[in-house]
């Protein structure tokens, strides 16, 4: 696993985009439908519940995305090379109580990943 930002306890999941200054954006979303975001380099802010069904759809998107059989880290390639301005992907769950951190340093791409995001995008567009 990888040493990723700090995660909450309780969190179905978290994606945090983080920039070469060490600011972060993202999302988190919890066990119990409670969604924070957070805007670069601002504070956490709680935003609106997720209802039963939509967590629900959250954790199937996870199950689906095989997070626990990835690696932890994922680096470009030398024909990508990363520059300063990279930024790191993080996406943390727990699956089956097990913690799992996959980080992504742009402008690598974990197809899986990339779609687990667009699931779980599709459901908070429905609340936000």
């Amino acid at each position: 696993m990888s040493d990723g930002p700090v995660v909450g306890r309780g969190v179905l999941l978290q994606n945090l985009l983080v920039d070469a200054r060490g600011r972060q954006a993202g999302y988190r979303i919890y066990d119990d439908g409670r969604l924070e975001r957070r805007p670069s380099g601002k504070p956490w802010v709680s935003g609106p519940t997720l209802v039963a069904e939509q967590v629900e759809r959250v954790r199937v998107a996870i199950r689906g995305a095989g997070i626990d059989r990835l690696e932890a880290r994922y680096e470009p390639t030398p024909v990508q090379r990363a520059d300063a301005q990279s930024m790191v992907l993080n996406v943390h769950t727990e699956i089956d109580g097990a913690p799992h951190n996959v980080a992504v340093v742009r402008p690598c791409n974990v197809p899986s990943v990339e779609a687990l995001i667009a699931r779980v995008d599709a459901v908070l567009k429905e609340v936000w």
